[in-house]
């Protein structure tokens, strides 16, 4: 809620004042090309998302939108976690045009990276039985 003495407080990222997700959401929504899909998505700095695309004209992609941090950290290091108080600290963030993305995959699909890989798998995430 609300502080009356202090002003408004955020909770969820996206109602940030200068965050653009709002505007980038609907920009995805109204895209008529990958570009444009993919361009929208750009503006969705809120938190890291897996987002698909298709169109009429057959074309499948995949837009992974957020922005990891970096850190100067050796190579290596990176994949795990560390302690911003040991100067580790972020130096920035991963720009949008260097974020995973594929439209049209040789393989001629996109897949989740949470999928299951075979039906009993996802039997069993969703029912919790064998």
């Amino acid at each position: 809620m609300p502080d009356a003495r202090r002003g408004p407080r955020y909770y969820n990222i996206g109602m940030r004042p200068r965050s653009r997700a709002a505007k980038g959401l609907r920009d995805m929504l109204l895209a008529r090309s990958y570009a444009a899909f993919d361009a929208a998505l750009g503006l969705c700095e809120i938190c890291n998302l897996n987002v698909g695309y298709a169109d009429a004209d057959g074309h499948v992609g995949y837009v992974l939108t957020g922005p990891p941090p970096t850190r100067n950290v050796a190579r290596g290091r990176e994949q795990r976690p560390l302690c911003g108080w040991e100067g580790h600290a972020w130096t920035g963030f991963v720009a949008h045009a260097n974020m995973p993305k594929v439209l049209d995959p040789p393989c001629g699909y996109v897949a989740p990276p949470a999928s299951a890989v075979d039906a009993r798998e996802r039997e069993t995430r969703v029912s919790g039985r064998r």
